[in-house]
């Protein structure tokens, strides 16, 4: 049996968009991989390019779906508030929404950043090619946790009506993280004890 986070699995949608930029990624590269000489294609932007199309869509792909959001939604942050509105839950769900879209779009200026970087460090010589190789694994790493900034300040303009969801929401990844019980817990934290 395999543990999974509750309430983060993806969905058709995400999947749909992993497999798109997989198969986008994978035919660009092989296109310019028959076209091109190997070194121009490995020093240029060839092998930057759909690398990090694939990245975003396997990051994306990880992200949770509408449905885990709802469920997620139903069965923690509801339980530990007094009331919740119907306008409060739809900004609740919109929010999630925002970020799996600025996930997207963060990515999308990322890959452009990091073009300028790969094509900055593949003109060094041969001497710098060692970092080329660094740049996929941080590439995902600034896309997994680049949109944060951005959608801490869309939460503090757009959604401070439910900014004490997003504490509950907070508070129950804190315990779960302490606890380690990140996949294992059925049962709702217990937030008198922290």
């Amino acid at each position: 049996m395999v543990n999974t986070i509750p309430y983060t699995s993806s969905g058709k949608t995400e999947r749909l968009v992993r497999n798109v930029h997989l198969v986008i990624g994978m035919i660009v590269m092989l296109i310019q991989l028959l076209t091109l000489d190997f070194v121009i294609w490995f020093r240029t932007t060839g092998l930057a390019f759909p690398l990090f199309i694939i990245i975003i869509g396997v990051v994306y792909g990880f992200l949770s779906s509408a449905e885990s959001d709802e469920e997620f939604f139903r069965n923690i942050i509801e339980p530990r508030v007094d009331t919740v509105t119907q306008e409060e839950r739809g900004r609740f769900l919109q929010f999630r929404k925002t970020t799996r879209r600025m996930v997207l779009v963060c990515g999308y200026v990322y890959a452009v950043i990091f073009q300028f970087i790969w094509l900055s460090i593949a003109g060094m010589g041969d001497i710098a090619l060692l970092g080329l190789f660094m740049m996929p694994a941080l590439f995902a790493s600034v896309v997994a946790l680049g949109a944060t900034p951005i959608l801490m300040i869309i939460e503090r303009a757009r959604y401070r009506d439910i900014r004490h969801l997003r504490e509950v929401e907070r508070k129950d990844l804190r315990i779960r993280v302490r606890s380690g019980n990140l996949g294992q817990s059925t049962s709702p934290p217990d937030y008198n004890s922290g």
